[in-house]
């Protein structure tokens, strides 16, 4: 049987992701019914000769066992701790994430002083001031532990680290004399002297960029820098992977091969500047990923055996779903998702683009090789666009069309500008080279910069919607069905097929986006988008505040007017505020820290029964009420019994009924025959 390992990595991987969106008292059944098939297909002969089916069908099992154990043995027993506190001795495991509101650590406990808590967990903890300790330094202080998330796809990631808690420290505390040995402390150490030389010798946005191009540490970057990436879809670039591990490795192998090294040095150096790397890069799922074919790869070369790309990546998937909520984790499932799209379609499209290649050295055939490159690098990101789809739909909800195009440029030029950034880490203290260098890396990366800022203008970000999503889902599993089938006419009506669905999806969205919508938040907190202005209302808590900063990004919305209801939502309006620049900024009452604080053209204080008019649209306040006309849809926050829809607190109350948002957020979408509302996904907030 070829390509074993591939089997089994696929396998997993498929099954934990159907695992990790239902509900865990399903999971025994799937279990059981797994457990009984696998035995039917070692019975019947006719599967068990085949041995794809039971190699795939015992894959599964695996997963699901693995699944279940550490879900009972470790989420389930350290959700006990939620909303307890308790004295904990812990050591920090990796350098601090700058956030809003203060530093967020991630630690490993020693010992928790509760009866029954597990001990030596992963968790992280949550600070307003910097923690004065070293990493891997005890430090004992009263911790308050939160749960993150109720399943893997609610926890942004960190069940895939195996992060299932996180803590506030509350009050004092304090920096005891032991320490705990480990050989990631001095990895740490020099991904702190990384970080300190770039800073020193780039500017402020320059070095921000050069930090995440290395490290994969984007705390650094300005928000708005960071959004220019994300509109040109080229965030993958500062997600360190395979591209970088590749970069790095090629260049260093390039100075090795100069200086002839023999081939099986070569190849064990190669394994360890992988697994130095990768912990340079914090070990992020992406870059393990790429590190495990690299290792893969490099052993074939020790051996003499020639390596497969779809078994290595099978190999990485493999081990990586030993963790079972590695499917969670956004950097992980793009990049399998990109290598598999090169290893199976990118070499169908190129065929016969390869044939066109020819080693004259006429002008003529020069420009034609020129453009064969162009298009193979539009193919590359093409084919990556069309494997990532999915994973778009399910994790963002929206896909930018303009990294096709972007990444040709981007891409290439971000390779460059990693390389400059290392090699002015290693000759930083070198006086005639350093300033030339740091010179040429700062110009590289405003440019850039540049680039990604140029590309974040087009209007290439396409929102997929609920419909649009399973129907791009169900013509992608159509394709690779017909792939694996090899029949060519079927391909080919496959193609047509895809097109067909891309434009009008396309059309449809386009058209959709005309209308009248309204996201209501879990917390109460309202963005509504009507006649090309954009409304938002009563946030006042953080949870509120990032879901709707996410909706204003992903639909490229600017706001023209915040609703202030009282103080709680001054600090979250200001924030807002100062990322989007407001014309207007409405409130019941006087309230001195948002006037004093904003950016805003216009304060209007909007007293018992005042109306305020705002270009075509008209705001009234009644009674604490606010009231928001949006056509023939009258909306109001806060009691009232004259609105058609009246969101209260968490609920929310329309003419067809009561809502409870502690389900997740909803979107209604209000026209002239009125309104629909759905219920947005958890990976679409």
């Amino acid at each position: 049987m070829k390509r074993i390992l591939a089997h089994v990595g696929f396998s997993m991987a498929v099954c934990l992701i159907i695992l990790n969106l239902i509900e865990f008292k399903y999971v025994y059944v799937i279990t059981a019914g797994l457990a009984i098939i696998f035995v039917a297909s070692l019975v019947i002969s006719k599967f068990r000769k085949a041995m794809a089916v039971p190699v795939c069908l015992g894959s599964a099992l695996l997963a699901c066992v693995i699944f279940i154990t550490v879900m009972v043995c470790s989420v389930n027993v350290q959700s006990n701790l939620a909303y307890e506190t308790a004295q904990t001795q812990f050591y920090v495991t990796e350098l601090p994430e700058k956030t809003t509101d203060g530093y967020v650590y991630q630690a490993k406990t020693v010992s928790i002083e509760e009866n029954g808590a597990p001990q030596n967990i992963k968790i992280r903890v949550k600070s307003k001031a910097p923690i004065n300790a070293e990493p891997y330094q005890v430090i004992s202080a009263a911790l308050t532990f939160y749960k993150i998330g109720d399943k893997a796809y609610s926890s942004f990631g960190k069940w895939g680290e195996g992060i299932y808690l996180t803590s506030r420290i509350n009050g004092f505390y304090n920096v005891t004399d032991k320490n705990v040995f480990s050989l990631n402390k001095y990895v740490l150490k020099v991904r702190k002297s990384i970080i300190a030389t770039i800073k020193n010798n780039l500017g402020e946005n320059q070095s921000a960029v050069a930090i995440a191009l290395l490290t994969g540490d984007k705390s650094y970057l300005p928000e708005n820098i960071y959004n220019y990436f994300k509109m040109a879809g080229a965030t993958h670039i500062m997600a360190v992977s395979g591209l970088h591990l590749a970069v790095i490795s090629s260049a260093f192998l390039f100075v090795l091969k100069k200086l002839n090294v023999n081939d099986r040095i070569i190849a064990v150096l190669t394994v360890f500047i992988c697994i130095f790397f990768a912990g340079i890069a914090g070990f992020s799922k992406s870059v393990v990923r790429a590190a495990i074919m690299m290792c893969i790869l490099m052993t074939g070369k020790l051996l003499n055996r020639r390596g497969d790309t779809l078994n290595s990546l099978g190999a990485a998937v493999s081990v990586m779903c030993l963790n079972p909520f590695v499917v969670s984790d956004v950097g992980a499932v793009l990049s399998v998702l990109s290598v598999l799209s090169l290893v199976t379609l990118y070499p169908v499209m190129m065929s016969k683009l390869n044939d066109c290649y020819s080693d004259k050295k006429d002008f003529k055939t020069l420009l034609k090789n020129l453009v064969v490159k162009v298009v193979k690098s539009s193919a590359v990101s093409l084919c990556v666009t069309v494997f990532t789809l999915p994973a778009m739909y399910v994790l963002f909800g929206y896909v930018s069309i303009a990294g096709i195009l972007s990444n040709i440029l981007i891409v290439p030029l971000g390779s460059i500008s990693m390389i400059l950034s290392m090699v002015v880490c290693f000759l930083a203290k070198v006086p005639l080279l350093s300033g030339a260098l740091s010179y040429i890396t700062d110009k590289a990366i405003t440019l850039l910069i540049f680039l990604a800022r140029k590309f974040s203008g087009l209007d290439a970000l396409v929102l997929i919607d609920n419909i649009i999503g399973v129907t791009i889902a169900g013509v992608l599993l159509i394709v690779g069905i017909s792939f694996v089938i090899g029949n060519k006419r079927l391909n080919k009506a496959v193609i047509m097929l895809c097109c067909i669905v891309f434009v009008t999806g396309y059309t449809l969205s386009y058209f959709d986006s005309n209308n009248s919508k309204m996201l209501v938040c879990e917390n109460g907190g309202i963005v509504i988008t009507h006649n090309g202005k954009t409304i938002v209302a009563g946030i006042d808590t953080k949870d509120d505040y990032y879901t709707i900063r996410d909706y204003l990004f992903s639909h490229k919305l600017n706001i023209d007017l915040i609703y202030i209801n009282d103080y709680t939502g001054v600090e979250y309006a200001l924030r807002l505020d100062k990322e989007y620049y407001c014309e207007c900024m409405a409130m019941p009452y006087f309230i001195p820290s948002a006037v004093n604080c904003s950016y805003c053209d216009e304060m209007v204080v909007l007293k018992n029964d005042y109306k305020y008019v705002y270009e075509d649209m008209s705001f009234s306040e009644s009674d604490g009420t606010f009231y928001i006309p949006v056509g023939d849809i009258l909306i109001s926050l806060g009691e009232s019994n004259h609105s058609d829809i009246c969101i209260i607190g968490e609920k929310v109350f329309d003419r067809d009924g009561e809502i409870d948002l502690s389900g997740g957020d909803i979107l209604y979408t209000i026209n002239n025959d009125g309104y629909s509302v759905r219920r947005l996904d958890t990976w679409q907030k």
